[in-house]
């Protein structure tokens, strides 16, 4: 593995080649998959979060936060799933609820983010 990042609960792996793996609680798509996304029950082994938005890309770097997954792909692409209660997710999408955003979600190109990635 070339990083990892946790949350509350979950931990997030980019391998070597740039694949995104994920593992643990899920109750709000924070994994990046629906498998057992709004249950107590657990993802223990490693989940190839590979879909979506993130499907062809090449991962170069992730964060967590309580409940929601942030990762950067090495276009400059910027990427979201998990919780969105508070709009962490950089998208309208179930902001102000507890809905989980399961699947990743391209938000490079919402305001300023689309400057991510580009050289000053």
């Amino acid at each position: 593995m070339s990083k990892i990042a946790c949350g509350t609960n979950y931990t997030v792996c980019v391998s070597t080649t740039g694949v995104l793996y994920a593992f643990g609680f899920n109750y709000y798509g924070q994994l990046g998959t629906s498998t057992n996304s709004g249950t107590s029950n657990p993802n223990p082994g490693p989940y190839n979060v590979m879909n979506g938005s993130l499907s062809g890309k090449t991962v170069l770097d992730v964060a967590c936060g309580t409940d929601h997954t942030v990762v950067v792909c090495t276009d400059g692409t910027v990427h979201t799933f998990g919780r969105n209660y508070y709009g962490q997710l950089g998208t309208s999408t179930n902001s102000g609820t507890n809905t989980a955003n399961p699947t990743p979600i391209n938000i490079s190109s919402q305001g300023s983010l689309s400057e991510i990635g580009r050289a000053s």
